[in-house]
């Protein structure tokens, strides 16, 4: 069995994540990880990259907490984190409001291979769907 540490910024998810009977959890944001420099072998960030602000320093991030020869396992879409019907409801409602939908890091995941690169995180695979 796999000991890991689980961080999340929000504190409901832990308590969640607790309930499901998850341990090693500690509230923490990805671009100031409470971890060591070095301390993991893993780092897995499922569907959450296309979140945080300043995309490069979080990557830089994950960097530093990664032990030599660790490896980064993300998921990120394809195209849009929505399906197309939710798409279509959601922008009527965000246009109503006079907001754009869209994460925060739509334009910047085109360019990932090169984010990833300037971290000195390097892919050793890419699943894209074609």
């Amino acid at each position: 069995m796999f000991a890991f540490p689980g961080v999340d910024i929000s504190a409901a998810e832990l308590a969640a994540a607790r309930r499901r009977g998850a341990r090693a959890l500690a509230q923490g944001s990805a671009s100031a990880l409470p971890l060591a420099t070095g301390s993991t072998d893993l780092v897995v960030c499922s569907m959450a990259l296309m979140v945080p602000a300043d995309l490069p320093g979080v990557l830089a991030e994950i960097h530093r907490v990664l032990a030599p020869g660790g490896a980064l396992i993300a998921t990120v879409p394809a195209n849009r984190a929505l399906r197309p019907a939710d798409r279509g409801v959601l922008v009527g409602l965000f246009t109503a409001l006079g907001r754009r939908l869209h994460d925060p890091n739509d334009d910047r995941l085109t360019q990932l291979p090169a984010l990833l690169a300037s971290a000195d995180v390097r892919p050793i695979a890419d699943n894209t769907a074609s």
